[in-house]
This record gives C-alpha cells, sequence and structure tokens, in this order.
C-alpha cells in the first residue's frame, strides 16, 4: 500500500502496487548486493539493536555473504528512525512494531545457527555455544 500525503502532511490518497520480495535474497545474496534494507537498520538502531541482541551487521550469516553493509549518503540508524516514525504516522501500534521488528531480529539469529553431526547417522546438534546462544535468541523474540 502506498500512502499518498499534501503538503500539510494529511493523507491525499493511496494506492496499491503489487511486489515481487525475494525470499530467496533473506538467506543467500552475493557481492555487491545486499540483504533487505531493515536488517541493517534494524543493526544500527543502537538501544533497539541491543534490546534484541544485535551487533554490527557483519555477525550476522544472512548479511556477511556480500561486504556490502553501508550504501554512499545512507545512514542505517537514521533510516531506522525514519521507518519507526513512519510507522507511527500510519498507525502501526508500537507492540505491532516490536513484533516486526522481533521478527527480524529472530530471522537474523536463526541464520546463525549451525549443527554438527549427531551420534546417530541422522541426527544433529547444535555446533557449539555461538549456536547455542542463536537458537537461545531466537526462541525467545519468537515467544514473547
Amino acid at each position: 500500500v502506498e500512502i499518498q500525503f499534501d503538503k500539510s502532511g494529511r493523507i491525499s490518497g493511496a494506492a496499491i502496487r503489487t511486489y515481487l520480495l525475494e525470499r530467496s535474497r533473506v538467506v543467500q545474496i552475493t557481492d555487491p548486493e545486499r540483504n533487505f534494507h531493515c536488517f541493517y537498520q534494524l543493526c544500527a538502531s543502537g538501544k533497539d539493536a541491543e534490546l534484541y541482541k544485535l551487533g554490527h551487521a557483519s555477525t550476522f550469516h544472512y548479511l556477511n555473504q556480500s561486504k556490502t553493509y553501508e550504501l554512499e549518503g545512507i545512514n542505517n540508524e537514521d533510516e531506522y528512525w525514519k521507518t519507526k516514525r513512519a510507522m507511527d504516522i500510519v498507525g502501526i501500534s508500537r507492540s505491532d512494531q516490536d513484533a516486526i521488528f522481533r521478527t527480524l531480529a529472530a530471522i537474523l539469529h536463526l541464520g546463525n545457527i549451525e549443527f554438527s553431526p549427531g551420534k546417530d547417522s541422522d541426527s544433529s546438534k547444535i555446533k557449539d555455544s555461538t549456536s547455542n546462544f542463536h537458537l537461545q535468541m531466537t526462541a525467545t523474540l519468537l515467544m514473547y
């Protein structure tokens, strides 16, 4: 949904546009492409990134397959706060915003979970304590 505003900031119209979102882009990207902007914005969001236990985009598998973390002339943190303001303006509640950002953070943590072979030939186990941390964070963020 595209919402159009007049010069005074009031809604003056709307249009529905269909976009093809490349779902595969979430889990696999190549240089110099980037994943969806919202992931980089969330990682750069300061206190909100801390709340969701996020670090720099380079620490997440779904983002570090490409080394393009920044775009010239774009400040990811500023863009994050602009996105939140836009969500406020269109009436997305704070609790719904939190659910959206928790889900995005959970996706990033999910991508950092690694497995190793288990005792049986058809089994696996969490690889290490780092993977266990990301598993716990994913569960916590999705169960909230």
